[in-house]
């Protein structure tokens, strides 16, 4: 397990070169790396469960902590966010909504997106719009570990969808 998250680590540092060509994310295309961290991470179990909710509480921007409440699909095409002050963030596979006194703003968004992926990130390597170019080997705490790039199609982190702002 500790492997795993070595690799996974390594994952954000190489974010910072030039986009990965569009390549398919069938099985048979998946690099080693990827079919490793499924593996390890049991995505066939994941998978089996229809939803998944966790609680999420974290030092973030320099402000108050952030406390959520989150149940989500396993799929990801259904999420709803629900914050510590009782206000509420959803998605429904299209659109999103939020209700209470959440701000229609780009932090919105990104919390209704951002931490449902963190927290899937082992499990969603292949989705589509998933893009994935191998990196040479790097070394991490002294022992050589393999690595990659991942990037993600335009569209794929739900920016395409509508945000509406209800009381």
């Amino acid at each position: 397990m500790k492997k795993t998250y070595t690799l996974l680590l390594l994952l954000p540092f190489a974010a910072c070169l030039d986009d990965a060509p569009e390549a398919p994310n069938d099985k048979e295309s998946r690099p080693e790396l990827i079919r490793a961290v499924e593996t390890a991470h049991h995505k066939n179990d994941f998978r089996s469960h229809e939803t998944v909710a966790f609680d999420l509480e974290l030092d973030w921007r320099g402000k108050a902590p952030l406390r959520f409440g989150i149940v989500q699909r396993t799929d990801g095409t259904r999420i709803r966010v629900r914050k510590d002050d009782g206000s509420d963030i959803l998605f429904d596979g299209n659109n999103a909504w939020t209700a209470g006194n959440t701000p229609d703003a780009p932090e919105t968004r990104f919390d209704l997106f951002a931490w449902h992926y963190f927290f899937c990130l082992p499990w969603k390597l292949a989705d589509p719009g998933a893009r994935w170019q191998p990196m040479p080997d790097r070394v991490f705490d002294g022992r050589l570990c393999s690595a990659g790039r991942l990037t993600f199609a335009p569209g794929t982190d739900g920016s395409k969808s509508r945000l509406y702002v209800t009381d």
